[in-house]
């Protein structure tokens, strides 16, 4: 194992202070990132959580699932950034959307995001579809069609976004070919 004094040795000491908290916070980093998550289990808050901030909500779920597709689908640092952009745009717009009907969110962003992430991973279609069949299916029946309402907003919020970046000519899907005109 490295210690601080093997990073520093080389150093002038002018430039050893300010390079000293930089190197200890990379390292730190680093080495948070490449701890392992703790099962999903051991994330989910317990029953008794008082505060609604600490119960994950339909955007985060749904954020983390495309973390998980673009792992599998090893699409990279530069489409994973768009690809979350994207789908974060179109669950922003579902959101406001939903509201301004007197929906609640949570159905129209996970139709604004399963639709983004069935466009640009269309392998994974019948999975994605089967995520936001099983997220309705958990629902109590008098929920269910606020949620189901929400969903359809949710598409056709995704369905703009999908439409202004072909538009603009920005290549959502995965081929697994670059696709950079310059």
């Amino acid at each position: 194992m490295l210690t601080l004094c093997a990073f520093t040795a080389p150093l002038r000491a002018t430039r050893s202070r300010a390079f000293v908290p930089c190197a200890l916070s990379a390292i730190l980093l680093a080495g948070g990132c490449t701890q392992q998550a703790p099962p999903r289990a051991a994330r989910n808050p317990s029953p008794t959580t008082a505060s609604p901030w600490a119960l994950p909500t339909s955007t985060m779920r749904w954020n983390e699932y495309a973390c998980d597709l673009i792992a599998r689908n090893q699409a990279g640092q530069f489409p994973a950034a768009r690809i979350l952009a994207y789908m974060n745009l179109a669950i922003n717009n579902a959101i406001v959307a939903a509201r301004q009907q007197g929906r609640k969110p949570d159905g129209a962003a996970a139709g604004a995001a399963a639709t983004v992430l069935a466009f640009v991973f269309p392998k994974e279609e019948q999975a994605i579809a089967a995520r936001l069949a099983g997220e309705s299916a958990a629902l109590a029946a008098t929920n269910r069609a606020d949620f189901t309402a929400g969903v359809e907003i949710g598409r056709k919020a995704a369905a703009e976004v999908i439409a202004a970046a072909d538009e603009h000519g920005i290549t959502m899907v995965l081929t697994g070919k670059r696709q950079f005109r310059h």
